[in-house]
C-alpha cells in the first residue's frame, strides 16, 4: 500500500547478520530474493524470521528458545502505534491506519501444538513489547504478530 511503510527498530540488540533461507533449497543468487531471513540471536536466546505467509503477507516470527524471557524483546516503530483494546495492533500513518491483528503463541511439546496466550504490551516511551500467560519454559516458544 503505498504510504504505509513502516521501520522497526529491535531495541537493546547488539546486532545480527541475517541467513538467507531461499525457495526451494536453491542458492540464494545476487538480485534475487530469499524465501525466509533469519536472524539468529537477535536478543540473546531470541531467533526472529521474517518471511511470506501463505497469502503472500509479510510475517516475522519470534522464536524463544527454552527459557528465554520475553520481555527482552522490545520493538520502536518509525510512526506511531497504538494497542486496541481488542489486542489488535494499531499504526497511524499519514495516508490513513492499518490495523494489525492480535498475536498468537505456542509451543510444541511432546509433537503437539500447545497454545499459549499473548498480548502486545506497551513498554516505556513509543516501545512495544509482548506479555505471555502462563506457558511450559522448559519448551521452545513461537510468537507470530500474524501481519
Amino acid at each position: 500500500m503505498r504510504g504505509h511503510s513502516v521501520k522497526v527498530e529491535f531495541l537493546g540488540t547488539s546486532g545480527a547478520r541475517p541467513r538467507l533461507i531461499p525457495k526451494a533449497g536453491a542458492p540464494v543468487a545476487a538480485g534475487s530474493y530469499a524465501q525466509r531471513v533469519v536472524y539468529e540471536n537477535l536478543w540473546p536466546g531470541i531467533k526472529v524470521v521474517f518471511g511470506l505467509n501463505p497469502a503472500g503477507g509479510a510475517e516475522i516470527t519470534y522464536v524463544l528458545s527454552r527459557g528465554t524471557d520475553v520481555s527482552r524483546i522490545r520493538l520502536r516503530y518509525s510512526v506511531a502505534v497504538e494497542i486496541q483494546q481488542d489486542g489488535t495492533r494499531r499504526f497511524l500513518f499519514p495516508a490513513g491506519p492499518v490495523t494489525e491483528s492480535s498475536p498468537e503463541a505456542w509451543q510444541e511439546i511432546d509433537g503437539k501444538p500447545v497454545q499459549v496466550h499473548v498480548d502486545f504490551t506497551a513498554l516505556s516511551g513509543s516501545a512495544i513489547g509482548f506479555k505471555l500467560g502462563s506457558y511450559d519454559s522448559r519448551y521452545p516458544l513461537t510468537i507470530d504478530p500474524a501481519y
